[in-house]
């Protein structure tokens, strides 16, 4: 009887369903000071940077620790890998920005001074080049953006009321910035201007392959912008979304929370239906964001706290294929 209890165990582990039930995301680092809030990738490298009360980054092959923010915490990201193979990024963290340059983070703007007047928070960073930056956040009670060419804080845009939770752009002349009303601004190069459509609720997540295949995260709805056309690819209000991202051709892969379990789900799309792919063992703590390398792994940063109002990270990979 024992021996046929085995067999169906470990038929039930090699069976690709089986496996994908139960057995697929394994914890592969653990952080123990600080959460992380978001992943972004630098460019055409396999380098990833992830920031949050501490800063981590991915060289190809493993997660490794940089610094932490000392109670700080950073809203934002965005990196860049140059003409010479070398990572340039940035962080903001509401009112201060960080550079990356030559394997060492600094702080390189505090706008402390000039906050009490205009009262701006620095949310979203995605870098144009190595030498400059787009933020978006908030100026007094409106929408702001602002460009960083690593002295100077320029403004390029203020407007209606709100603020900018997301920014995310395939190129110079084509970025995008969505807002905690569903609104959203795209650049071109010169300008910014609204887009003819607003979402239901705040953006949570810009990603996207190119200036044709984008997609915007509100909390219940994934919508794809095609150059042309929006079309909303997914909705359900009784799940919580937080953040996207994409793998081959068509896959995507979101983040998000089951209201109705609760339960921690990471929806995967295969370019014609969805589906959960999370197991039992996302359930112990909470998710932030998810990231694919260029060869295909995939992992998933997360946490949960100690009971004293701090927080350790937790990163997970993806084991099944």
């Amino acid at each position: 009887m024992k021996i046929i209890l085995i067999a169906q165990i470990l038929i039930m582990c090699i069976l690709p369903l089986g496996c994908n039930e139960k057995h697929c995301w394994q914890e592969i680092n653990t952080f123990a000071s600080g959460y992380i809030r978001l992943i972004r990738s630098c460019g055409k490298s396999d380098y990833a940077i992830a920031v949050g009360e501490i800063i981590v980054h991915y060289d190809g092959g493993f997660w490794n620790y940089d610094k932490s923010l000392y109670g700080d915490l950073a809203y934002g990201v965005s990196c860049i890998t140059g003409d010479d193979s070398d990572i340039v990024g940035d962080a903001v963290t509401g009112d201060r920005i960080l550079h990356f340059e030559l394997d060492e983070w600094s702080w390189v703007l505090d706008i402390e001074d000039i906050n009490s007047e205009n009262k701006i928070r620095l949310l979203d960073v995605w870098s144009i080049d190595k030498e400059r930056v787009i933020i978006a956040g908030r100026k007094g009670e409106g929408k702001a953006i602002y460009q960083f060419d690593g002295s100077e804080l320029i403004e390029m845009y203020s407007g209606s009321e709100g603020w900018l939770t997301r920014i995310w752009g395939s190129s110079k002349q084509n970025i995008y910035a969505g807002g905690n009303d569903g609104k959203i601004l795209k650049y071109d190069g010169t300008s910014w201007t609204e887009a003819e459509i607003t979402l239901g609720g705040r953006v949570n997540d810009i990603w996207g392959r190119n200036e044709n295949d984008i997609y915007f995260v509100t909390e219940e709805v994934v919508t794809k912008y095609d150059g042309n056309e929006w079309t909303e690819i997914y909705s359900d209000e009784e799940i919580k979304l937080k953040k996207i991202k994409g793998g081959a051709e068509d896959e995507l892969f979101v983040v998000g929370v089951d209201l109705k379990t609760p339960k921690n789900i990471i929806m995967h799309f295969d370019g014609s239906e969805w589906r959960d792919i999370g197991d039992e063992s996302l359930n112990e703590m909470g998710l932030n964001d998810i990231w694919i390398s260029k060869d295909g792994s995939m992992f998933l940063i997360g946490g949960s706290g100690y009971g004293d109002g701090t927080y350790f990270t937790i990163i997970m990979k993806y084991t099944c294929q």
